[in-house]
């Protein structure tokens, strides 16, 4: 994978900091398009090719080690986002890098968009980054989701298996679970990968990039599909769009 300086120094910055974390026992992993960037090795180009560029550093960690976090970063070098993390602290912490313009968010406990993915029991299943299932669905709950989470998403599927695993495998288990028991979560999903698949089909990308990540997105929602859902969904579909399915966020930079 051929990266532009910018990109390779934000990588270099994010896995400095994943070490001096690992150092002080902090559980931080990474999200977001760097983490992508990390897990897609072979087809790590399609994100410069369809013009996707990174511009930030993003990651996921434990809300009781909030305290700890904030001192690692300044540490590091980095300044505060004062009024959201007085405000946000439990949740989210923001950190800026003036000198070398960069941005980092850390997210606490789950990805809480405009769904909500809980990561507890989920952070230590993988390192440098969360799972590739969770990774997934960072962009695919996004219900306004953009050209950027639909390129990091069909570069993680080109690069991986679909399986029923966490090791570089994209756990479809973990996704059709979550979806069976959340219909809004389905919804918005399925949409998603739906609108991945045909923008991918539109992309000046090679036939077979294409093709492989048509055949995995296929699976992906067969299985998601085919899941037993549980008696709370069911009863949630009968509503269906009747009833906004999701929650309302602000535009953040993915």
């Amino acid at each position: 994978m051929s990266l532009g300086p910018i990109e390779a120094g934000l990588i270099e910055e994010a896995m400095r900091i994943l070490r001096f974390a690992k150092e002080r026992a902090l559980v931080l992993r990474l999200i977001g398009a760097a983490a992508y960037s990390i897990h897609c090795q072979q087809f790590g180009h399609l994100q410069g090719k369809l013009g996707r560029a990174l511009s930030d550093i993003d990651f996921a960690g434990r809300s009781t080690q909030s305290s700890n976090v904030r001192k690692t970063f300044q540490d590091l070098g980095y300044q505060e986002r004062g009024m959201i993390n007085m405000l946000f602290g439990n949740e989210r912490l923001v950190f800026f890098d003036d000198a070398n313009k960069r941005h980092v968010d850390v997210f606490f406990d789950k990805l809480s968009f405009n769904h909500q993915i809980n990561l507890t029991d989920r952070l230590e299943l993988s390192y440098p980054t969360i799972p590739l299932a969770d990774l997934l669905l960072e962009k695919m709950q996004i219900v306004r989701i953009n050209d950027k989470d639909m390129i990091d998403t069909m570069m993680l599927v080109r690069e991986h298996s679909v399986g029923d695993k966490e090791d570089e495998t994209i756990n479809v288990s973990r996704l059709a679970s979550l979806c069976a028991q959340d219909w809004g979560l389905w919804k918005t999903v399925t949409t998603n990968l739906q609108k991945t698949q045909d923008y991918a089909a539109r992309q000046g990308i090679e036939d077979s990039d294409k093709e492989d990540i048509k055949l995995k997105i296929d699976g992906i929602l067969a299985s998601i599909n085919g899941a037993s859902k549980s008696t709370k969904w069911n009863l949630r579909a009968k509503i269906g769009e009747r009833k906004k399915w999701y929650n309302d966020v602000e535009e953040l930079e993915r």
